[in-house]
């Protein structure tokens, strides 16, 4: 199918012409974590039981979680005389990225009850989210019945980001008498790019429809791929 042209750019598929519709075309959601299902969920007889020690003790010391969208705009390809496979698309993406250490699901799961007199270290935090747009131009041939070969040439254009920086520290102790919490950070920022351009007061001045046809925030892509088949 055409949408597996994403995964892999030397996928193409065996029809000469395609159209995709907007959205109709193709939306996709990934998502990725630390933890599995086995990690979080425990069989106690005949029920299932969440498990909070187990899903705390599975993390490592820094973790991650990802969610990804993209829905497909345009997409149209068509194969050459001579075999070579052309597609030009455009979609809508968004991705989230969060990194947290262990310490901080450990706090958020089991409370702060055994961490008493213990310094709880944020320094491994980070959040990104980017929303944009990209314009792509693909190739993908065939040589013989072996060897795919395939590259998308991307152009981006950048509406939204939010993101901490990665010089930011801190730490979060607990108190021995009473369980309050003593905190100490710095470079504690959250920084965004875009978010004027929703305000009320910004509509007047900038034309929200022309933000998203043409601003000044671009970038390239480049996605290679191959596949061989050893017999």
């Amino acid at each position: 199918t055409m949408q597996s042209t994403a995964f892999n750019p030397s996928y193409f598929p065996k029809g000469d012409f395609f159209v995709g519709l907007p959205v109709l075309s193709g939306i996709s959601l990934y998502a990725n974590n630390r933890f599995s299902y086995d990690d979080v969920v425990v069989k106690n007889g005949d029920i299932n039981e969440i498990n909070l020690d187990k899903l705390v003790s599975s993390m490592g010391t820094a973790n991650s979680f990802s969610l990804h969208g993209t829905i497909s705009l345009a997409h149209i390809g068509f194969r050459t005389q001579s075999g070579l496979g052309v597609s030009l698309f455009a979609n809508e993406r968004i991705a989230t990225d969060f990194i947290y250490p262990k310490e901080i699901a450990k706090f958020i799961f089991k409370g702060n009850g055994d961490m008493v007199g213990e310094k709880l270290n944020l320094g491994r935090v980070g959040a990104s989210i980017n929303y944009y747009r990209e314009y792509g131009l693909g190739l993908a041939h065939e040589f013989g019945d072996r060897l795919k070969v395939g590259a998308r040439l991307k152009y981006l254009k950048g509406f939204l980001n939010l993101s901490t920086p990665q010089n930011f520290q801190a730490t979060l102790k607990t108190n021995n008498e009473n369980y309050q919490f003593e905190a100490d950070w710095k470079n504690f920022q959250f920084r965004t790019a875009g978010i004027s351009q929703f305000r009320d007061d910004a509509t007047n001045d900038e034309d929200l429809t022309s933000y998203f046809i043409s601003n000044g925030n671009r970038g390239f892509a480049l996605d290679l791929g191959f596949e061989y088949k050893l017999n």
